[in-house]
């Protein structure tokens, strides 16, 4: 079980960090487009879901 709770919080981790790049390199392009782009795409359930059957699918095997 607390190996399901760490994959998780490195899943949210990654999440965090790949929002931190768009917003940083959004800024470098001097446009907002990156953020919003990331942001879709991490708040996109389907990209969420898919993360979390991954770890659950590798947990029960």
């Amino acid at each position: 079980m607390t190996t399901i709770m760490r994959k998780i919080i490195i899943v949210t981790v990654f999440i965090v960090l790949a929002f931190c790049v768009g917003y940083v390199y959004g800024h470098i392009q001097g446009k907002d487009d990156g953020t919003r782009q990331m942001a879709r795409h991490i708040l996109n359930p389907k990209f969420r879901t898919q993360a979390f059957d991954q770890i659950v699918k590798e947990e029960t095997n």
